[in-house]
C-alpha cells in the first residue's frame, strides 16, 4: 500500500463500550479515538434536539444519537478537518439523523441549538478554547446547555473559571483519566470579544512578510511567521531576486498563506494553497484576497484533479496531530509534494534539524541542503517521475516509444533509436552509435513471481547472493531489483550470470552507487542503475556497443563519447 494511500484509508476505532468510528490518519487522535471523547459520552444524559456536535472527532456525537434507541433527536456534525468531514460522512452515511458538514464552532446558527458538544483543543491555545466556549454560549438557545471534556492538565480548571463570563452555572459531573466533563448552563448573551459580532468570524489580526496578517483561532503560527517557516522564505530568498519566475506553485498544508505569498512575491504566477483545517483555509483566503491564489480545503491534494502539476511545491510539514508526533503525516506530504511536481520541478521543505526526513527522501531524483539554522533545515527536492534515479540516463524519465526520434531535455537533445520489449524499453542510439542503454521496469509482486520469491527472505538471499553483494541488500524490493539488474546484465553481455556480481561501496543505505564485477573484476564502462519506490522496480544498463551481433566489450575504453 502506498503512502497516500495509508494516508487516505479509513479504520473503525472504538470508543470505549459507545460504538465504533471511522477515522484516518489526518484526523485528531489517530490510531485512537479523540481525546476524552469517550469520558465526554460516558457523562452525558439524554439528549435533547437539535443538537450540535463541534467536538472535532469525526462525528463523536452522532454515536451518542445511534445509543438513544427510537430518538428523534437530530445530530449536526459540523468538522473544521476535510478528513473528519470524509471520515464522519462514511460512518454515518445511513444515519438519517446525523448530519455532517464542513464548519467551525462560531459558524453555528445563534440561540439554534439545545445541546452544544465541545471537545476544546487545548494543544491550540488558549485562544481557541476561550472561543469555543463562547461560540456554544451564543449557539444555545434558552434552557440549553452546553457538554465539554477538558484535561486537567490542559488548564481544566482555569477555562471552567472563565466559562461563568458566559454561562451562569459551570458544574463536573465526571472526572476520569484527568478528563473533567462539565455542564455549561445559562448561557448569557453579553459577549466579551469586540473583534466577533454576530455574522462576523472571530479575527485576529498580526503581522508578517511587512504586512497586516488576519487569522482565526487555532490557527498554526496565527499571528506571524514561526521560525521554520522563517528558516524557508530565508532559503527562498537565498536562491536570487524571482526564482519562481513564471512558474506554477503549490503551497502544501498553508496556514495562513504566508508561504503562498512569498511564492507570488518570488515570480510564481499562481498558486494553489491546500489545508486540512478551515480555519487556516479562511485565513489564507483573506491574506491572499486579490491574489493569483487559489485556497483549498482539502485533505493533502485530495480536490485537485489528477492531471494538475507544479513547478514548485513549499511545504512546512506538520510532524505533530496535537500533542502527538506523527512522522507519517509528514512521510504522506512529502509524497504528495514528489507526486505534484513536474519533472525538473523544485520543493523546499523545512524540518525541525532533529527529524530524520532525509531517510524518506531517497525516492526524489536529487535532494541537498541549503539551508540551516535556528534549530531547522531546509532541503531541495530535484523530481524525477517514478521510477527515480541517480543516472544520467534516466533524465529522459519516460523515453518515446515510437522508433526514431529526437528528445529535448532542458539543455540536452538526445538523438534516439527506440525499440520497446513488453518489459522493457532498450535505446539503441543516444547521441552515440558506440553505446546501448537499457531501462526495465516490474512491480515487487510481479517480481516475487519472476524470482520465484520463498520465504524466510534471510535464506533466499543468501542463496541468491554473494556475501559482498548481500551487505547492501536491505528490503525486498532492494533484493529484487539488484538480482533484475544482474540477470538482464547477464542476458545483455551473454554470459552465465553466475560469473556477475552487483556490490556498492561502503556508505549510507540509498547514497552506494552499484559497481558490476565479472569473475570479480569491475567491468568499469558498465554503467548499472536502479531504484525501487512504492511497488515498483526499475534498473538500467548502459553499455559500449559495437554491433547487433557482437556482444558489447567492457573492459577497454572505445574512446571518447559524443553522449549528452
Amino acid at each position: 500500500m502506498s503512502v497516500s494511500e495509508l494516508h487516505h484509508r479509513l479504520v473503525a476505532v472504538a470508543v470505549a463500550d459507545h460504538g465504533e468510528l471511522l477515522t484516518s490518519a489526518a484526523v485528531r487522535g489517530f490510531p485512537d479515538a479523540a481525546p476524552g471523547l469517550a469520558e465526554l459520552l460516558g457523562a452525558l444524559p439524554a439528549l435533547e434536539g437539535p443538537v450540535a456536535d463541534v467536538t472535532g472527532s469525526a462525528g463523536g456525537g452522532g454515536l451518542a444519537a445511534a445509543a438513544e434507541d427510537g430518538s428523534e433527536v437530530r445530530i449536526e456534525v459540523i468538522e473544521p478537518s476535510y478528513a473528519a468531514v470524509r471520515a464522519a460522512r462514511a460512518r454515518f452515511r445511513d444515519e438519517e439523523r446525523v448530519v455532517v458538514r464542513p464548519g467551525l464552532p462560531w459558524q453555528l446558527t445563534p440561540a439554534a441549538y439545545s445541546t452544544v458538544l465541545l471537545l476544546p483543543p487545548a494543544d491550540r491555545g488558549n485562544d481557541r478554547v476561550r472561543v469555543e466556549l463562547l461560540a456554544a454560549a451564543r449557539a444555545l438557545a434558552p434552557g440549553g446547555a452546553a457538554y465539554a471534556a477538558m484535561h486537567k492538565d490542559l488548564g481544566a480548571k482555569r477555562y471552567e473559571r472563565e466559562a461563568l463570563a458566559w454561562f451562569d452555572r459551570v458544574s463536573v459531573l465526571s472526572r476520569s483519566r484527568g478528563w473533567r466533563v462539565v455542564r455549561l448552563e445559562g448561557p448569557r448573551r453579553a459577549f466579551e470579544d469586540p473583534a466577533w459580532e454576530d455574522g462576523e468570524e472571530p479575527w485576529r489580526r498580526g503581522e508578517a512578510l511587512g504586512a497586516v496578517w488576519w487569522s482565526l483561532p487555532g490557527v498554526f503560527s496565527a499571528r506571524g511567521v514561526d521560525a521554520g517557516t522563517g528558516v524557508l522564505l530565508a532559503a527562498l530568498a537565498d536562491l536570487g531576486e524571482a526564482p519562481l519566475e513564471g512558474a506554477e506553485a503549490l503551497d502544501l498544508g498553508c496556514g495562513t498563506g504566508v508561504l503562498a505569498r512569498a511564492a507570488l512575491g518570488a515570480g510564481a504566477v499562481g498558486v494553489v494553497a491546500l489545508d486540512d483545517d478551515l480555519a487556516a483555509v479562511l485565513s489564507a483566503r483573506r491574506n491572499l484576497e486579490g491574489t493569483p491564489a487559489t485556497v483549498l480545503h482539502s485533505d493533502l491534494d485530495d480536490v485537485l484533479a489528477p492531471s494538475v502539476a507544479v513547478d514548485a511545491v513549499l511545504v512546512n510539514p506538520p510532524f505533530h496531530l496535537g500533542k502527538q508526533v506523527r512522522l507519517p503525516l509528514a512521510r504522506a506530504f512529502l509524497e504528495t509534494a514528489r507526486r505534484r511536481l513536474r519533472a525538473g520541478g523544485f520543493a523546499l521543505i523545512v524540518a525541525n534539524r532533529a527529524l530524520p526526513y532525509e531517510r524518506e527522501l531517497t525516492s526524489w531524483r536529487r535532494w541537498e541542503s541549503v539551508r540551516e539554522e535556528a534549530g531547522f533545515k531546509v532541503a531541495s527536492k530535484i523530481l524525477g517521475n517514478p521510477p527515480v534515479f541517480r543516472h544520467r540516463a534516466f533524465q529522459v524519465t519516460d523515453p518515446p516509444r515510437n522508433p526514431q526520434t529526437t528528445l529535448r531535455y532542458r539543455d540536452i537533445v538526445l538523438d534516439l533509436t527506440v525499440r520497446a520489449d513488453p518489459d522493457r524499453i532498450v535505446v539503441h542510439a543516444w547521441n552515440d552509435p558506440s553505446s546501448l542503454v537499457m531501462v526495465s521496469e516490474m512491480s515487487c509482486d510481479e517480481a516475487e513471481a519472476v524470482l520465484e520469491f520463498r520465504e524466510p527472505f534471510e535464506e533466499w538471499c543468501e542463496a541468491h547472493f554473494s556475501r559482498a553483494e548481500r551487505d547492501a541488500v536491505h528490503s525486498r524490493p532492494s533484493a529484487f531489483v539488484r538480482l533484475l539488474a544482474r540477470r538482464d546484465a547477464a542476458r545483455f553481455l551473454d554470459v552465465a550470470e553466475d560469473r556477475l556480481a552487483v556490490r556498492c561501496t561502503p556508505g549510507r543505505i540509498g547514497r552506494r552507487p552499484p559497481f558490476l564485477y565479472l569473475d570479480g573484476e569491475e567491468l568499469s564502462l558498465a554503467d548499472l542503475s536502479f531504484s525501487h519506490h512504492g511497488g515498483q522496480l526499475a534498473w538500467a544498463l548502459t553499455l559500449p556497443w559495437t554491433s547487433p551481433s557482437q556482444p558489447p566489450d567492457t573492459r577497454s575504453d572505445p574512446g571518447p563519447s559524443g553522449r549528452a
